[in-house]
């Protein structure tokens, strides 16, 4: 063999080491980064496990420890100890700082092996707050049961109900956590194995409890006019002192300003376009019907500056190929809220009533939050990509669409009150 060809078998062994070594780098650093992702994971459950049963103690115990002395610190274990978890394999710490008697920030930290997740929540220690939507940290939550078939659900998803409630197709898909609740399982990391679901199938220790967000009262006082002006460009002078039998939109803008105006009226019909000026929220207080057409509402502005509050029991309906973005908040039983065609829905829906219905048929853009729970959140065969929340008693996916976590969606809610049976609300949740 010459010297020529010595130096090509020796080029050729370098290489296969060097692409052995290589490739063995490549899974070591895969592996390490999969481990990695496990133990922030499971550092985040035991951090809002703990979180919870802490809440929970508060409610249903006047004389807690955690309900520090007034602009005082309490800890537990201690200030610079962790209590051990042996259920979830890790431990936890808890401090809550009493802020005046009014608000009591509560953190909570959790641990596993190297990994620390911290939880900071306020509750306020009154009989009412703020509802705070940035609490929900779920793709999808069910009270009931999740029917996902071949849809898919990019984030976390949960059920209040044992592991059977999830109901999902070889190719439905969950690239997060799943968690749901059996009390005669240890809580924690199971071994269930299911290849649809990408992250940890989770018993959780406790059942998942939101409270709802308040209907308000509506205004009582107002002077009753039989149509609304015929002007296309209103101020808030115009509406906000009044009750309208009907109030019609033609191609109508209401300039608010920067104030916080509400519109009140029996029947509002929408189909003819509307547009808010100003910086600040247009309340509409809808006592019987609301009709939505096709038109542009609110169109190309956040959710932010239009919220609709229906007392109605008629169906409501968005269709055909408009832009709208409002808050539509529903508390009647038996309400059906639908969203079809082609339009793009860059908002809330919130249905508190029993048995109440949201369908999201055709191909509507997302809607940033649908809290119905109380009734059945439908994503249909065509519905695309929904992007933020979803919590209700029952979840159904026909054909396969998607349900995309976005935890912005609480930055274009609509401020809403909050009151608990307890005198401690949750007044933010990060």
């Amino acid at each position: 063999m010459g010297k020529y060809s010595l130096l090509l078998v020796a080029a050729l062994i370098f290489s296969m080491i060097t692409y052995s070594y290589a490739l063995r780098n490549a899974v070591i650093q895969s592996n390490v980064r999969t481990v990695q992702s496990f133990s922030q994971n499971q550092a985040q459950n035991i951090a809002q496990s703990a979180t919870m049963l802490a809440i929970n103690e508060i409610r249903q115990n006047e004389n807690s420890n955690f309900i520090a002395n007034t602009d005082d610190t309490y800890a537990y274990p201690s200030q610079n100890s962790f209590e051990t978890w042996d259920e979830l394999n890790g431990s936890y710490m808890i401090r809550t700082i009493n802020q005046g008697d009014s608000l009591l920030v509560l953190q909570s930290i959790g641990r596993f092996e190297n990994s620390e997740y911290a939880v900071n929540v306020g509750l306020l220690m009154g009989g009412s707050g703020s509802w705070n939507p940035s609490i929900i940290d779920q793709a999808v939550h069910a009270e009931s049961e999740i029917d996902l078939g071949n849809g898919s659900i990019d984030g976390d998803a949960s059920v209040n109900q044992p592991y059977n409630a999830l109901k999902i197709n070889r190719n439905g898909s969950i690239t997060g956590n799943f968690q749901f609740y059996n009390n005669a399982l240890e809580p924690g990391n199971t071994d269930i194995i299911n290849s649809s679901i990408g992250e940890n199938i989770i018993n959780m220790p406790e059942k998942i409890e939101f409270h709802d967000p308040v209907f308000p009262d509506f205004p009582t006082n107002y002077m009753p006019l039989q149509e609304n002006s015929s002007k296309q460009q209103l101020f808030s002078a115009d509406i906000k002192n009044f009750k309208f039998e009907n109030f019609n939109t033609n191609n109508t803008s209401i300039d608010i300003g920067d104030e916080d105006v509400i519109l009140h009226a029996q029947n509002i019909d929408l189909s003819g376009g509307l547009s808010v000026i100003g910086n600040g929220t247009l309340t509409l207080y809808v006592e019987e019907s609301i009709e939505f057409g096709n038109a542009n509402i609110n169109s190309g502005r956040s959710a932010g500056h239009l919220a609709i509050f229906y007392k109605g029991t008629n169906e409501l309906r968005y269709t055909g190929n408009g832009t709208m973005s409002s808050l539509i908040f529903a508390d009647a039983d038996n309400v059906s809220i639908t969203i079809g065609g082609t339009p793009t829905f860059n908002g809330h829906i919130i249905a508190t009533g029993q048995n109440t219905s949201v369908n999201y048929n055709g191909t509507p853009a997302a809607a940033a939050l649908t809290y119905a729970p109380n009734g059945t959140v439908t994503l249909g065969g065509s519905a695309g990509s929904y992007r933020g929340a979803i919590v209700t008693n029952r979840f159904n996916a026909n054909g396969r669409p998607s349900v995309v976590y976005d935890p912005e969606f609480a930055s274009t809610m609509p401020q809403l009150r909050q009151e608990t049976q307890s005198q401690y609300g949750v007044a933010f949740w990060n």
